[in-house]
């Protein structure tokens, strides 16, 4: 499964970690860009990626930076997604017909 996370702090590194030891295709992206997240992927066995990165192509999308972070993701970035694709933030999966920015917590 392709699994794109957006934020590698506690929660979404540890998915990532976890997604990966069990053998599925892990791409990772945080605020500090591709170089700020290459060491922590290579170091996980995914693949450093840009935001962007993160939701092409992804099966499923992990959200997990600070609420108000989501606001500062590009507003076009699901635009692409398939409308079948989960993507989850913390403990919320997000509707595909809400931007992730009107969700709340």
């Amino acid at each position: 499964m392709k699994i794109g996370v957006i934020g590698t702090g506690n929660i979404g590194g540890t998915l990532a970690r976890k997604l990966s030891a069990a053998g599925h295709d892990v791409r990772v992206a945080n605020s500090r860009g591709l170089e700020g997240v290459r060491a922590f992927a290579d170091e996980i066995g995914a693949t450093a990626v840009d935001t962007r990165g993160a939701v092409e192509g992804a099966d499923v999308i992990v959200i997990s930076i600070p609420f108000p972070a989501v606001a500062e993701l590009p507003k076009d970035l699901f635009d692409t997604v398939a409308q079948d694709v989960p993507v989850h933030r913390h403990r919320q999966l997000l509707s595909r017909f809400a931007r992730p920015t009107d969700s709340g917590d």
